[in-house]
């Protein structure tokens, strides 16, 4: 009765995070209290929070594979008003990532949980009882990351604000990101001293979660502050947007580099905390199509599903399409060869005999290259009953909505042949990864070299691992000695418009391709600072009218349409003309596509904008200039309005 109790509180409206964060009135759980006298009470109450984690959501939505849409690593039918200026406006509060919902929860039972541990009236065994208080604050910690991510300054929600408006006013104020930063890594460096090395229960947060997650943090946060010095987006200089609210800012290491390598020697030390004792599974393909994966040593945590609970529909989508979404040329070109060389520099790859289809493509590549794209010949659903197994023809190119490709590259990572889930909606239970090792490795690696500019042993047993399941020559310093940075087609060769040096590259190029349709290329791009570059300078493979950075995906007008019916490639809206190349151009399908011409990234849309709601709500008689929260950088304080140009704004 009393677990079911708690959980009715956490999935009633009781505990909504649609509201308004400065429109709440206090939280009033009633009796609740009553409740919270064992320590299976506080896993229950903790469990609502495991939605934050990403996931191959609902049955017949769209899968994690669809994520990196948001990048140069693959694209939808339409392009992403993110990467062209004029679009994308100041949301309202529903479609931003301002939102406090969830922290005022997790900080209510943060709260409450404290109060009655030391007044000694939860039962249950004591590691039990730190285990799930230590969930909590990994789940503040997360929902602080995201602000992070979304905003940079943004307020540090630490207790739940009573209903006083001066003092959510107060509350609202946002933080300068390195403080914002710091305070999430303090609460995970608390939840690593709380939770337990082994969970309670299968399947839950562990110490290493907590570990992998305060590195994932200290890295992004070092490579942001590094990337972004001195311009408007990083504390410290008279330029920081934050600067007039925190006219007394100062970097609690003593200056802007100390801080950038406090961040990175935090993101060294909780990586090799995170892999230690474990190792990689071996099928890197089976990660992502299988059940069961909590049990691989590599697989940190998961997210699971069950059939008539909660269920997935990805195996239907991928087998029925690619969900109208492909990899790009650019990714599929950035692979390496089994040899180790870049494709520009082995003589295994000829791209008059190679380019040509995209089972020769695939011969003799990285594996995880290989087993994360459809290739015409492959199995796509087994035999059942009296119905033949069916394999993959030719890329379904001429089909625009979910059963489509617009690049022709499918999407074969987390596919899955058999027909009980392949055939129907809601009837998918493979797991989706959530934490696991190789994110540990390359965290490290990049960490590493960034602070030290220099590899050490942890960072060849890591790095020869990965090439190892990939299957491609272990000696990483042969592919450095053959890389050229010009004939790389990949943003992440430049930093703030500037090349890096060809061993960092590598190591981006390593993450690029071990987390393929993962969902982490976006927030990489910007970290790094390379979106700068996506623009007609950042494009290897221009038009002749290029006024931006194209996106392609295969080569279909060399030889390939002879494989289709002409007529029915030439239809208008199918593919790009052969006139615009022989790779095809999904946004040049539409002379109406805001990106035909190709992407032009705005600065300004580094961070995202906060709603004017928000801001006018905390101003004095509605004049956004006297509000507590100011705007972030190249934004307007007027709803639907669009950023400044990068000529516009002084960015830099």
């Amino acid at each position: 009765m009393k677990k079911n109790i708690i959980i009715v509180l956490v999935t009633m409206g009781l505990l909504s995070s649609c509201d308004d964060f400065l429109q709440r009135t206090p939280l009033d759980f009633g009796s609740s209290v009553t409740y919270f006298n064992t320590s299976t009470d506080l896993r229950d109450a903790a469990n609502n929070f495991y939605e934050l984690f990403p996931g191959n959501n609902e049955p017949q939505k769209d899968g994690l594979f669809t994520v990196d849409n948001n990048s140069d690593n693959q694209c939808g039918g339409w392009s992403d008003s993110n990467f062209y200026p004029g679009s994308r406006v100041t949301p309202d509060l529903e479609n931003s990532e301002w939102k406090f919902g969830d922290l005022r929860e997790i900080n209510y039972f943060i709260a409450l949980i404290e109060e009655r541990m030391k007044a000694g009236v939860i039962s249950g065994p004591e590691a039990d009882i730190n285990h799930y208080l230590g969930e909590f604050y990994f789940f503040r910690a997360y929902e602080h990351f995201r602000l992070l991510k979304s905003f940079g300054d943004a307020p540090i929600i630490n207790k739940v604000p009573s209903d006083n408006e001066e003092e959510l006013k107060l509350v609202s104020i946002r933080q300068p990101r390195n403080e914002v930063a710091r305070f999430a890594i303090d609460d995970l460096i608390t939840a690593c001293g709380l939770l337990q090395p082994a969970a309670p229960q299968m399947n839950r947060l562990n110490r290493a979660c907590a570990q992998l997650m305060l590195a994932r943090v200290a890295l992004f946060e070092a490579t942001w502050e590094k990337y972004h010095a001195n311009t408007v987006f990083v504390p410290g200089n008279p330029k920081w947007f934050g600067a007039k609210a925190h006219p007394d800012f100062a970097f609690k290491s003593g200056s802007a580099e100390k801080e950038i390598e406090y961040f990175f020697d935090l993101a060294i030390e909780y990586a090799q905390k995170a892999s230690e004792g474990r190792t990689l599974s071996d099928n890197y393909e089976a990660l992502f199509n299988s059940t069961g994966t909590e049990k691989l040593s590599e697989m940190i945590l998961v997210k699971k599903y069950a059939v008539g609970a909660v269920a997935h529909s990805v195996p239907k989508l991928l087998a029925a399409g690619s969900n109208n979404c492909g990899y790009t040329q650019a990714l599929v070109n950035s692979f390496l060869m089994k040899d180790g060389l870049p494709i520009y520099a082995s003589d295994e790859y000829v791209e008059e005999r190679r380019d040509t289809s995209i089972v020769t493509e695939m011969i003799d590549r990285d594996e995880r290259l290989v087993v994360s794209v459809n290739k015409p010949g492959d199995l796509n659903v087994e035999a059942y009953d009296n119905v033949a197994a069916s394999y993959l023809g030719i890329p379904r190119i001429l089909n625009t909505t979910e059963t489509g490709s617009p690049t022709g590259y499918e999407i074969r990572k987390y596919h899955v042949t058999n027909p009980e889930q392949a055939n129907e909606f809601s009837k998918g239970i493979t797991d989706t990864p959530i934490f696991r090792l190789a994110e540990a490795y390359l965290i490290y690696m990049e960490a590493y070299y960034e602070r030290h500019n220099a590899l050490d042993s942890y960072c060849k047993t890591f790095w020869e691992a990965l090439r190892t399941r990939a299957k491609v020559n272990v000696n990483y310093q042969y592919t450095i000695d053959h890389t050229d940075l010009d004939k790389e087609n990949d943003l992440a060769v430049w930093s703030k418009g500037i090349l890096i040096d060809k061993t960092l590259y590598n190591i981006r190029r390593e993450r690029r391709c071990e987390f393929i349709a993962e969902g982490f290329r976006l927030d990489d791009l910007r970290r790094w600072r390379a979106l700068d570059m996506m623009n007609a300078k950042g494009n290897k493979n221009p038009m002749d009218d290029n006024e931006g950075y194209v996106m392609r995906g295969f080569n279909l007008w060399d030889q390939f349409y002879t494989r289709y019916v002409l007529s029915e490639l030439n239809k208008a809206g199918v593919v790009s003309p052969e006139s615009d190349g022989a790779r095809i151009c999904p946004h040049r399908r539409y002379i109406s596509d805001k990106a035909y011409g190709g992407y032009n990234f705005p600065k300004a849309h580094y961070l995202d904008p906060v709603p004017v709601s928000e801001i006018i709500m905390t101003s004095q008689n509605s004049d956004a200039s006297t509000s507590t929260i100011y705007q972030s950088p190249g934004w307007p304080y007027k709803s639907a309005g669009v950023a400044a140009g990068n000529d516009e704004y002084d960015y830099d």
